[in-house]
């Protein structure tokens, strides 16, 4: 599984490919002088999307996440090992992931000479077990349970809304286009319902999948105002 829902991108470890691990980076000393640091940065590539994990806190959280309670020892010297190159073992650590999903937050895409190519950047990174999705509240995000139909490469998404029922968020196109809204979003009381909404909507998969008037959803935004404005844009744009 490869979703992306806004800036969030939901994919099952098996999708996680290893492009280029470095471990070392030349810094300048407050004398002037080129010293190397450990500051890792590796490079993956999952549905067609370029990501990156910069710097040695992010590179922990990822692993961390991959791995609660790995031993940083080892892996340290791994990492800064001249002899054996650390890209296959960071590969059989995701590979070896006992998580379902990987949840992942990414920054906008930009490039940095260190990264040697244009990525999106992982600032938030978490594995779930089911499909979850982040809606805004009050308190900033929560992580909702939500269902995902797939067409092809081409998915919507029914988030459960807790008490208030089961929320139509949007499709995506080809699987990392963004998310669009060729139909309003609606509340259902249960599934099945929703899932109906959709399959009686299929035309717009069709409609959306020749359009360039894609729009991204705004991730939790989800007032009837907010809704109104993004599907109106979306047909009449």
């Amino acid at each position: 599984m490869c979703v992306l829902v806004g800036d969030w991108l939901l994919v099952s470890p098996d999708r996680l490919r290893v492009v280029d691990f470095r471990a070392w980076t030349l810094r300048m000393t407050a004398e002037g002088r080129r010293r190397q640091r450990l500051e890792p940065v590796v490079i993956l590539e999952a549905g067609g999307m370029t990501l990156v994990v910069d710097g040695y806190h992010w590179m922990w959280d990822f692993l961390d996440a991959l791995h609660p309670g790995l031993p940083r020892l080892g892996v340290l010297e791994d990492m800064k090992s001249h002899r054996e190159p650390f890209r296959p073992i960071l590969q059989e650590l995701i590979e070896e992931c006992e998580s379902s999903l990987i949840l992942v937050k990414i920054a906008e895409k930009r490039t940095e000479n260190r990264w040697g190519c244009e990525a999106y950047e992982m600032v938030y990174i978490e594995t779930c077990e089911e499909p979850m999705v982040p809606l805004r509240n009050k308190d900033g995000f929560a992580l909702n349970p939500c269902e995902i139909m797939r067409k092809g490469d081409d998915y919507a998404i029914i988030a459960d809304m807790d008490d208030l029922g089961f929320l139509v968020m949007g499709v995506c196109m080809r699987g990392a286009s963004g998310v669009i809204r060729p139909f309003p979003a609606r509340l259902f009381p249960n599934s099945d319902e929703a899932a109906e909404y959709l399959m009686n909507n299929r035309r717009a998969f069709e409609d959306a999948r020749g359009s360039s008037r894609i729009y991204p959803l705004s991730v939790g935004m989800y007032s009837s105002e907010t809704d109104k404005i993004e599907h109106q844009r979306f047909l009449h744009n």
